[in-house]
């Protein structure tokens, strides 16, 4: 498989062990097994010794896999590995120590390097897991262990041939230092809840252990290997993995909680429950309650992604909070810097280009949606298998899911980026083979990483069973565990998330020009803004579904307050959403309430004109209309309606009066003006709900509307009428209620003066 660290990392090699492999929880947090302080030091040994072996009885081009089997055959003393060293000719011990001397002359700056971590992005535990396999800081030592004792081998070539190769392996020595640093820094971004300890000392003690092994062995060699010093290697790696194995064994409370969301923006983790759409509106509820905090929250926590004065809009919010409540952070976080670098240079090279691609992308979220909704059915069928044979289909199918639609949309789009579209046909195959002749390119490495050929193929082939002896899964030729499957799965789709929030962050740095774009034809990409648009009105929707032009949206249970808010939110939200006639404001065990088409239309024929040009509808002349039809739809009686629209009109009137009136008894002009629009929109609202019922039904808000214009013309320029006043709007409220509110459980409620 390739290799699930990030780009430009040397692949991780377990130590081989005969400990059998203990089976994990579904759910475990699940960490970097930890490297034992003895078995390294004589893995590190046994390396030395098989370097030191003359030629003839090794393969020097493998040989970290030649020192294993020496060390499976039994345990190599050091004082063993030190005679082979000693038995060097002085002309070997020269031509090493002049080799080493010149390249520490240049590369004396290189061996101490800075390490500087920025700890800013909150994690919760089992994110912090995840980080620390990513990195894969244990492969990285093992792959510095392996680079310093090809160094060793030089004891078996002559004099004359001994330079050209030290040079290299102190190069490749130097390498896997910085690769080390490298994955430190990105380990150092993340902070675990302090339950986990203090990271930052051990990550710092860590790196200077790292450090001190490479400049001994630069010593080492400068000296002509002198055994001294090998000693001080072998002790120094002791040292380094002590440290290690303190960082990757994770022991907090079990009770400790798990929120991501939580952790990173003090929101509740019901926010981001849902189906992958639904969430939007919960989350955009969520920040424009509180715009301010949680803008301040992700620059704190995304210095290495936003630009310090950068103004957030609602969609690209949307994405980062989706990355930092990721499983998979490391990665994720890298695609997101990958996908914002690459669309700024495509945008300054071609904006047209990058828009066209953007307009592929969008016209393809009914196709992401699918996967995403594919990926957590599978996700929660496989966590409710109760034998390990039972999660191998759904482990299959989540695997093949995220291949052939997250990571083969995303490699598509990666190359429009670039200049270099695919079909829209292209198979992963083919993608692989492009994405791997691009290593400079993050965005290509992390996908290539994601991308397992044989699995998939095996996958979408049905070439797999189950092997009950291994209790694992035979995908063709390989045994895998199921919650490898899985959990690789999950990594793709964080590391196609992240990617699209870098692409999202840089449109939104450049002013958003996708905007300008003709509207799409994808009708979920209309329901994901017709979410946000209701998030932005405070609506937090648990669930939308389509039937035909009608759009039911599940939402929590409503109250007498919250019900005004729902039904002028469904209204705005729907303006211009295409084949959305009709809306259905579902709860759970209580009536649905239908806003159907007439209804919309003629609430619409309320609407304001707002700031640019923009049609706005005010709550105290839509209200009246929503209710009206949504209470006739109900089965309500027209007359029955049309007395409650009354009391709901007169206790709008009234409130508003009631909090203006000392300003009114002030003399206040503003006020007096204020309380004369209400009366105007709550006509203009009552005439045209009129227009809902039956002609016979209207003639009680006929009345009701001369006598408003009535009660209108004698407050017009009396604060005294205004403030004290408005008999006739009183005797209607006291005669009209209690209404109709069969949605809620406050059945025939008498509304107050609002």
């Amino acid at each position: 498989m390739p290799s699930p660290h990030p780009p430009q990392r040397p692949r991780s090699r377990p130590l081989p062990s005969s400990a059998p492999a203990q089976p994990r929880s579904n759910d475990q947090p699940r960490c970097t097994t930890p490297t034992t302080t003895d078995r390294s030091r004589d893995r590190v040994v046994a390396l030395i010794f098989a370097a030191s072996l003359p030629v003839g009885l090794r393969r020097v081009q493998k040989l970290p896999e030649a020192s294993r089997q020496i060390w499976h055959d039994g345990l190599v003393p050091l004082d063993d590995v030190i005679h082979h060293i000693r038995a060097l000719t002085p002309q070997q011990r020269t031509a090493i120590a002049k080799c080493a001397t010149a390249w520490r002359k240049r590369s004396e700056d290189s061996l101490e390097q800075p390490l500087r971590l920025s700890r800013t992005v909150l994690v919760t535990l089992k994110q912090w897991c995840h980080v620390l396999t990513d990195s894969d800081i244990e492969g990285v030592c093992l792959d510095l262990d392996d680079s310093i004792t090809e160094i060793f081998a030089v004891v078996s070539l002559p004099a004359r041939d001994i330079g050209r190769r030290l040079f290299g392996q102190l190069d490749q020595v130097l390498t896997v230092y910085s690769d080390a640093r490298l994955a430190l820094v990105e380990v150092g971004r993340f902070v675990p809840p302090e339950e986990v300890g203090d990271t930052t000392a051990v990550l710092a003690q860590l790196f200077l252990a790292i450090g001190e092994i490479v400049r001994t062995v630069v010593d080492c060699a400068a000296k002509a290997l002198d055994t001294d010093y090998l000693v001080g290697v072998v002790e120094q790696v002791g040292r380094r993995d002590r440290l290690l194995e303190g960082l990757l064994t994770v022991n907090p409370p079990a009770d400790l909680p798990e929120s991501a969301v939580e952790r990173a923006l003090g929101l509740p983790v019901s926010v981001t429950i849902g189906d992958g759409l639904s969430s939007a509106s919960r989350l955009a509820s969520a920040w424009s309650r509180d715009r301010a905090a949680l803008g301040a929250r992700l620059r704190d926590q995304l210095p290495h992604l936003l630009d310090p004065d950068q103004t957030l809009t609602v969609d690209v919010w949307l994405h980062l909070a989706g990355l930092l409540a990721g499983e998979n952070p490391l990665p994720s976080h890298l695609a997101a810097v990958a996908g914002r670098d690459l669309t700024l240079a495509a945008l300054a090279d071609d904006t047209s280009r990058v828009l066209e691609v953007i307009a592929g992308q969008t016209d393809l979220e009914g196709l992401m949606l699918t996967t995403h909704r594919r990926l957590i059915d599978e996700l929660s069928t496989f966590r409710r298998g109760e034998h390990p044979e039972d999660r191998m289909g759904p482990a299959c199918n989540a695997y093949l899911a995220i291949m052939e639609g997250d990571v083969r949309r995303t490699a598509q789009m990666v190359f429009g980026l670039l200049g270099r579209p695919v079909k829209s046909n292209e198979t992963l195959g083919p993608l692989e083979e492009r994405l791997a002749t691009q290593p400079d390119q993050v965005a290509c490495a992390l996908l290539l990483s994601c991308i397992n050929r044989s699995w998939r193929n095996a996958a979408a082939h049905a070439r797999f069973r189950w092997d009950a002896v291994e209790q694992q899964i035979s995908l063709g030729d390989e045994l895998v565990d199921p919650i490898d499957l899985v959990e690789a799965a999950i990594r793709a789709h964080s590391i196609c998330k992240g990617f699209h929030t870098g692409v999202a962050v840089a449109l939104n740095r450049e002013g958003d020009p996708h905007h300008l774009l003709p509207p799409t034809t994808d009708l979920v990409a209309w329901d994901g803004e017709a979410l946000r648009r209701l998030g932005n009105l405070g609506i937090e929707a648990m669930k939308l579904r389509r039937q035909g032009t009608t759009v039911q949206l599940h939402v929590p249970p409503l109250t007498i307050s919250t019900l005004r808010d729902h039904l002028v939110g469904v209204a705005a939200a729907g303006h211009h959403i295409p084949h959305a006639e009709a809306w259905e404001i579902v709860q759970e065990g209580r009536p649905v309430i239908l806003l159907d088409a007439n209804t919309i239309s003629t609430t619409e024929t309320v609407a304001e004109v707002g700031a640019r040009e923009s049609a706005v509808l005010h709550p105290h002349a839509a209200e009246l209309v929503l209710y009206a039809g949504a209470l006739l739809n109900s089965g309500a009686t027209p007359q029955a309606v049309s007395r409650s629209v009354i009391g709901l009109a007169t206790s709008t009137i009234l409130g508003e009066r009631d909090q203006l009136k000392p300003r009114l008894r002030a003399h206040d002009g503003a006020a007096l003006e204020e309380l004369t629009e209400t009366f105007k929109r709550v006509a203009r609202g009552v005439g045209a709900a009129m227009t809902l019922f039956p002609r016979p039904a209207r003639r009680r808000l006929t009345s009701f509307l001369a006598m408003l214009s009535t009660q209108l013309m004698r407050f017009s320029g009396s604060f005294g009428e205004a403030a004290n006043g408005l008999d006739g709007v009183a005797r209607a409220w006291q005669a009209s209620t209690p209404i109709v509110l069969p949605w809620i459980l406050e059945q025939n409620h008498k509304p107050e003066k609002r």
